[in-house]
Formats: C-alpha cells, structure tokens, sequence
C-alpha cells in the first residue's frame, strides 16, 4: 500500500512540475518600485500618455490625423506615429537592442545610429509601449531612496507631438512591500479551513482557486500592452493544479484517492510557491485589486497544505488496518 501510494504520489507531482516548470518565462513581474508621471508639458488633447507594468513601459496612444516623434538615448530617431496610425521604429536605432532588456545588459549593439533611418512598421492602431530605460532603476540591487516619499529618481522624456516639443516628467518611487500578514495569518486560516473539508470538497476547493488564479493571472496580462505580455506563469500553473483536481474528482478508484489528494495538494502548493514574488512586492502590474491576487495564493497554498496532509494522513490509516 505504501509503496502504490508512493508512487502516484510521484507520478502527479511530476505531472504538476512538468507542466508548470516550461511556463516559467519572464514576465511583466512583480515588483516594488513604480514611475509616477508629474507632468505632461505642454499637456497634448490627441496624444494619451502614461506608465505601463509599474515602472518599465511607456504608452502613447495618438488619435487618428495627429503625429509623435520619439529619441532614443543618443537624440536618433527611434520611434514614430504617423498621422494615419501607423506605428514605426527605426532599425538603425541603438535603443532597438537596448531596450529588449530591463538593464541594457545585451552582449553588443549592431544599429548605427549615424545612418539614416530604415523605418520598420510594427503597428497601425497609433499606439507604441517601449520599455525606457530612463524610468526605471537599472540595477539588480533595491535602490537608495531620497526623501521620506521613497524617491528614488527623478526623470524626463521628450516626445515631439504635431512637430511640437512636450516634455514628459515624474519620478520613481520604492515602495513598502506587503505585509508578511498574507503568510502568517491568511494562509495559516485557509489550510484549518479547508481541513474540515472532506476529500472531494478539497478537490473541489483546488479546482476552484486554481481557476481563479489562472484566470487572473491571464486577466493581468491581457491588461497589459501587447509589448509587455508573456507566458502567465502563475495562471499556467494554477491551471494545473485544477486539472489535477478535476482529475481528483473524476477518479473512482479508491486505491488511488488518498495520493491523487496528496499529488493535488502539492501541485496547489507549486502555485503559490511560483506566485511568491506577488505576496512580497508591491505593485503587480495589470493587476487592479492587488489582494485579489494575494488572497487566491493565500487560498490555493492553505487549499494545497490541507489536502497534502488528509492524503497523507489518509495513506497511512489504511496502512495501519
């Protein structure tokens, strides 16, 4: 008995990693600091401006009939919107390699931004999201902050809107991380909640906050703009660990229950585990309610920890007969 439990214990939580490890892509992550813009100078009525993914992306949004320039770091021309829509970057633009990667660390920069531009369309709805360097710590390590408010730097970017200059100014801010509360008390509850739960009202209680957390998780990243999307790791993951509670439930086969409920556990476990960057950072990005989002971790991890436990707990009664 043991051992056939012991070995569909293995079988789903190598099910579990399986699935989730290949999702575990960069991503629009979480994080703790967040550019603010102060100021739009002059302020254009055609062109909307603003901060995407805390502190990584700016989005212009240029109605139809109106146009934007935008510099790279040298001053070349990088980035324009046309006045019928079409988005263009220039290929012979530094800031194209740069700007694949939040601190600039590329191997080398091949574009010249001496040579004349060699305009690329990438869009034709007027709206471009580029990651500037400019707007964001680049660094690994937590930045110093300057005030008591957590500023950290303060920034500008120029746009030449209708062949006028407009100046774009604010700061970047580190804030506190979350309260360490979701860990000691939020998922300590959930898990002596769910324990009064039997095994098919856990699995049940897996399916459910595993959907939820896969459907935030994609929610968040259909929120983003297209340039700030990737694989929604904790959703993928989440994902998984409802299939294998659906799988929980389907299971007629006593014999099996007890590790499957365990296999179960362990996968919603893996979920909060992949998630853990959202319970301890303070902005996540695309998301609007942030404590939805830590409460469903807080949820799967409690959900997962009991379901462990009854399966294990479970194994080893049937072993004592």
């Amino acid at each position: 008995m043991k051992r056939k439990f012991l070995a569909n214990l293995v079988l789903t939580t190598a099910i579990a990693i399986g699935f989730a490890t290949p999702a575990l892509a960069h991503g629009s992550e979480a994080k703790n600091t967040e550019s603010i813009i102060e100021s739009i100078s002059p302020k254009p009525s055609s062109v909307a401006i603003s901060i995407a993914a805390g502190d990584s992306f700016i989005v212009v949004k240029a109605d139809k009939g109106h146009t934007v320039e935008i510099a790279g770091y040298s001053g070349e021309p990088y980035l324009r919107v046309r006045d019928d829509g079409r988005v263009e970057e220039n290929q012979n633009s530094p800031a194209v390699v740069l700007n694949k990667s939040r601190l600039a660390d590329v191997d080398s920069v091949t574009p010249d931004p001496s040579l004349q531009p060699e305009w690329v369309t990438i869009a034709r709805n007027g709206e471009v999201a580029w990651h500037d360097h400019r707007i964001h710590w680049m660094s690994p390590t937590t930045p110093p902050t300057l005030d008591d408010a957590g500023t950290v730097q303060q920034w500008s970017v120029n746009l030449i809107v209708d062949g006028e200059e407009v100046v774009v100014a604010g700061r970047l801010v580190l804030l506190n991380s979350p309260s360490v509360m979701w860990w000691l008390v939020a998922v300590p509850f959930a898990a002596l909640l769910f324990l009064a739960m039997r095994r098919r009202a856990l699995s049940i209680a897996v399916l459910a906050v595993g959907i939820s957390v896969l459907l935030i998780d994609v929610a968040r990243m259909r929120a983003l703009p297209e340039v700030a999307q990737h694989t929604p790791t904790v959703g993928i993951a989440g994902g998984v660990a409802a299939l294998l509670a659906l799988a929980g439930l389907i299971n007629r086969r006593e014999k099996f229950a007890d590790a499957l409920l365990a296999g179960i556990g362990t996968a919603g476990c893996l979920v909060a585990y992949t998630g853990i960057s959202w319970m301890t950072n303070a902005v996540l990005p695309g998301v609007r309610y942030e404590w939805l989002a830590r409460g469903s971790l807080a949820a799967i991890a409690g959900a997962g920890i009991a379901a462990v436990y009854s399966g294990v707990n479970g194994a080893l009664k049937i072993s004592q007969q």
